[in-house]
């Protein structure tokens, strides 16, 4: 009778530390893929651990039941096992995306989830839309400095208007 609780106890805290790693992992990360290697061979997902790992991305093979009691239970067609990437920047998330090919996966930033989605449609769209990208970060910096000079010279005025 007492092993079996101890198993219990056993299995209880490796199951909180795992879900305190994941959410840990989440917070230091804007980035995280979750990838399904229901159908991926043992040999692959090594493969693809390692490629990881030389990216400097963190990873972590998950039991499904920890995506659903993190997130929802609309993660129900996760059947064993999960593969969770950490990625810091969006750098590194491109070049990570090489590496998954044609598999599909999900991937939040700064907790929002996108639908399911292969690596073929997101460079896609990042080769269109990563030139309006730049160029609105481009007017942006342009309309800051503009206010930033405007309220220099307003500030001075102001100044100026006291001492007379």
């Amino acid at each position: 009778m007492k092993i079996k609780k101890l198993d219990y106890l056993t299995n209880l805290l490796f199951d909180n530390y795992t879900l305190l790693n994941i959410v840990n992992n989440i917070h230091f990360n804007p980035i995280f893929i979750i990838l399904n290697i229901h159908n991926m061979s043992n040999n692959a997902l090594l493969i693809l651990k390692n490629e990881l790992f030389k990216n400097n991305s963190k990873s972590m093979v998950i039991k499904s039941k920890y995506i659903r009691i993190l997130f929802s239970s609309y993660f129900n067609f996760f059947k064993t096992a999960c593969l969770c990437i950490y990625i810091p920047d969006m750098i590194q998330f491109l070049n990570n995306l090489k590496l998954l090919k044609n598999l599909s996966f999900f991937y939040s930033y700064n907790r929002s989830f996108s639908n399911i989605v292969n690596t073929e449609m997101l460079t896609f769209q990042y080769n269109i839309y990563s030139c309006y990208i730049m160029f609105h970060y481009i007017i942006f910096k342009l309309i800051n400095n503009i206010i930033l000079i405007l309220l220099i010279n307003l500030l001075l005025l102001v100044n100026l208007l006291k001492k007379i």
